[in-house]
C-alpha cells in the first residue's frame, strides 16, 4: 500500500472511531475490559460492544481503532502510557501504535478526540486535524513514540510507552497481559 492509499484508509478509520459514541467510564465498566475474551478477538469484540453501548473509555476506543485499521490492512498494536490520577499511580491510558508503509511507527491517542466530542465536520480536509473553539489546532493521530512517552512523564510516574505485540492464538487477553511481554519506550 502506498502512502496516499494508506492515508486515505487511516483517516477514514480514525474519523469513524473518533466520532462513534461518547467517552463514558460508566459505559466502559458495563462493557468490561476483556475478561474471558481471547486476546486475538479483543479488537473485534470490543469494537462491537463499543458500538452497541454507544461509548466507553480509552481501552475500548483503542481496540475499536485497531479493529478498524486492521480491516483496512493497517498493522496496529495496543499500547499504554501512565496517566496517574487522584493518587493512583497504576492508572494507564490505552493508545494505538500503528505501522506506516515505510515501517515507521506512530501513536494514535484517539480518546482525546472522543473526549472533545469531535464531529466529522470538525476535521480539516483529508486529515485527522481539527480546530477547537479557542482556535487551537489538534491532531492526535500521528504522535512519535518518543513524544508519547515524554508526554506521560510526571512527578508521580516516569513516562513510558508500552507497546504490546500481537498475541498468539488461544491465549486469553488477561493471560496475554500477565505475560508482561511488551516493548517499553521511556521518556
Amino acid at each position: 500500500m502506498d502512502n496516499k492509499e494508506f492515508n486515505k484508509k487511516f483517516v477514514a478509520a480514525y474519523r469513524k472511531i473518533a466520532t462513534t459514541g461518547k467517552y463514558s467510564i460508566q459505559l466502559a465498566n458495563k462493557i468490561g475490559y476483556g475478561a474471558g475474551v481471547l486476546a486475538t478477538d479483543m479488537p473485534k469484540v470490543i469494537a462491537e460492544k463499543l458500538e452497541a453501548f454507544g461509548g466507553g473509555c480509552c481501552f475500548h476506543y483503542s481496540f475499536a481503532l485497531i479493529n478498524e485499521l486492521e480491516k483496512e490492512g493497517i498493522t496496529a498494536f495496543w499500547a499504554c502510557v501512565p496517566e496517574p490520577e487522584k493518587g493512583n499511580l497504576k492508572v494507564q491510558k490505552a493508545v494505538v501504535v500503528y505501522l506506516m508503509p515505510d515501517g515507521k511507527r506512530y501513536v494514535a491517542d484517539i480518546i482525546e478526540d472522543v473526549k472533545a466530542s469531535v464531529k466529522l465536520e470538525d476535521f480539516d480536509g483529508d486529515s485527522c486535524k481539527w480546530c477547537d473553539s479557542d482556535g487551537l489546532n489538534h491532531d492526535h493521530s500521528r504522535i512519535s513514540l518518543a513524544d508519547a512517552a515524554k508526554a506521560s512523564d510526571s512527578e508521580l510516574v516516569p513516562g513510558y510507552l508500552r507497546v504490546f505485540g500481537k498475541p498468539y492464538e488461544g491465549i486469553s487477553f488477561n493471560d496475554f497481559l500477565g505475560l508482561g511481554k511488551y516493548e517499553e519506550i521511556t521518556a
